[in-house]
């Protein structure tokens, strides 16, 4: 069976497809500007790790399933920004509010994009189909 690169992963329609991070661009953007514009690739194991400008982007979704993953992120890293914004201007605060709900949900996500990209950076990212699914009926 031919695998056709213009379905979407999430809902298998023929769609255009866009380029999609596994993991949200903006965590790749903060490593990259500590490390010279370059993250380490850890590999298969059986290499030496080496420095890449690869973010992991692979032709995943349409730009909707694409959407429905963003709001997972934008709340997930806006957060992470604001306790340490909050942490960095007043370090006596001890309490956040956080939606366990939205975070567990970017997480899963995560480990599923990860799971399905044929991203090399990924290449030793897996989980049984059993574990995929399950993540899937999860979040949607």
């Amino acid at each position: 069976m031919k695998i056709r690169d213009n379905i979407c992963k999430l809902c298998f329609e023929e769609k255009k497809i866009c380029s999609s991070h596994s993991m949200p661009r903006a965590w790749f953007r903060a490593i990259q500007r500590t490390m010279s514009g370059k993250i380490y690739h850890l590999g298969d194991g059986n290499h030496i790790p080496k420095k890449t400008n690869n973010s992991g982007a692979y032709p995943l979704f349409c730009a909707e399933c694409e959407s429905f993953f963003n709001g997972f992120e934008r709340y997930s890293v806006n957060w992470i920004r604001q306790v340490r914004n909050q942490i960095s201007t007043n370090p006596s605060q001890k309490t956040f509010v956080l939606d366990v709900g939205v975070v567990a949900n970017f997480i899963l996500s995560v480990i599923w994009r990860c799971s399905i990209s044929k991203s090399s950076l990924y290449g030793n990212f897996t989980a049984g189909d059993s574990e995929l699914e399950y993540i899937m009926s999860t979040i949607k």
